[in-house]
């Protein structure tokens, strides 16, 4: 998938299904993430396959729920990093147990992803707390940001569910626009892979009731941006949107919309 696509909508080509039943080992994110490839991560089962779900090794009790009743799970977990750390860990161990003389440099490679990631997570931590409490708030189209707003003491809103499958309807709007007037929130957000109506849509409902919100910069939920771009891997994507929230509802918030 390239920049900007999103995952809940995507559909596999030939090519695609052609190359993973190629492939010695295939990883996929699991917790429903990829809904629409099913029937090809099946097939890939039959045939023999190797299959690993990257977030298998997660204790149920960290993740969120989406309060279905089905005991499905929000599979954004890559918002939290130390969750997503435990990912990597677990993408290591398999890679070296399937390529046994490469296990040391994997190893290796591993040790110091984990690190950056440290890194990241505590940069995080530290730029959040330029946001007054009051402004902790994180508004955005889809519900993709749970376990970033409890990680990292956010409140968090959204006019989607947790799939972009879902339609958002006018009572979903109306109660976030009622919401956004009342608290004073200066900022809400899009997101690259999503349409901007929902969140447009709740922009002029604000200014229908006399409030003003602005739309701060985009951020990137389910997609990298491009490669060579200032989002182009994890740990740039995570900070691409610690920036947009913190200019946005920062102290000194007032001063920089860059719609």
């Amino acid at each position: 998938m390239g920049p900007g696509v999103d995952p809940h909508l995507y559909t596999p080509t030939r090519n695609d299904v052609r190359e993973l039943l190629s492939a010695d080992l295939v990883f996929y994110h699991g917790l429903n993430l990829e809904g629409r490839m099913a029937r090809q991560l099946a097939q890939l089962k039959q045939s023999g396959r190797q299959l690993a779900a990257v977030t298998d090794i997660l204790p149920r009790g960290q993740l969120r729920s989406i309060g279905t009743g089905h005991g499905e799970f929000d599979p954004h977990v890559w918002m939290s990093v130390p969750l997503w750390t435990e990912c990597a860990k677990h993408v290591a161990k398999v890679l070296a147990e399937r390529f046994p003389e490469q296990a040391a440099e994997i190893r290796s490679r591993s040790e110091n992803l984990v690190n950056e990631f440290a890194h990241c997570d505590q940069e995080i931590r530290e730029q959040l707390k330029r946001i007054p409490e009051e402004r902790r708030v994180l508004v955005t189209a889809h519900d993709a940001f749970e376990y970033f707003g409890h990680d990292y003491g956010m409140r968090v809103r959204s006019v989607q569910g947790v799939s972009t499958e879902s339609e958002a309807g006018v009572k979903d709007i109306s109660d976030l626009v009622t919401f956004l007037v009342e608290q004073k929130i200066p900022a809400i957000f899009v997101e690259s892979s999503v349409n901007r109506r929902y969140i447009e849509a709740v922009q002029s409902g604000v200014a229908a009731r006399g409030g003003s919100v602005r739309i701060g910069d985009e951020l990137y939920s389910d997609s990298l941006g491009p490669a060579d771009g200032p989002a182009g891997t994890y740990e740039s994507m995570m900070r691409s949107n610690l920036g947009s929230i913190v200019r946005a509802l920062g102290d000194n918030a007032e001063s920089v919309p860059r719609n």
